[in-house]
């Protein structure tokens, strides 16, 4: 199971992307008034990748709870 989900390559790009208006808004007074939207855009972007990493920790425990139950069930190969 891979860390790399939907969720935090979303997040990723929310946060670059706010990254990046925050550093045009540091350059043109019209991207400057928009900060409170940069902040928002932000705090999607980290949420999004908390959910990601929250996905694949019950995805993987999901996953491990699934393999335990599956060899306790299957047939034991030394019976004699």
């Amino acid at each position: 199971m891979s860390r790399l989900n939907g969720e935090n390559i979303a997040g990723a790009a929310f946060l670059f992307f706010s990254a990046l208006l925050m550093a045009a808004g540091q350059v043109n007074a019209v991207f400057g008034l928009l900060y409170p939207v940069y902040y928002i855009l932000a705090a999607t972007g980290a949420a999004l990748v908390l959910l990601g990493y929250w996905t694949w920790r019950n995805e993987t425990i999901r996953d491990s709870e699934t393999k335990q139950v599956g060899e306790l069930q299957s047939p034991a190969l030394d019976e004699t």
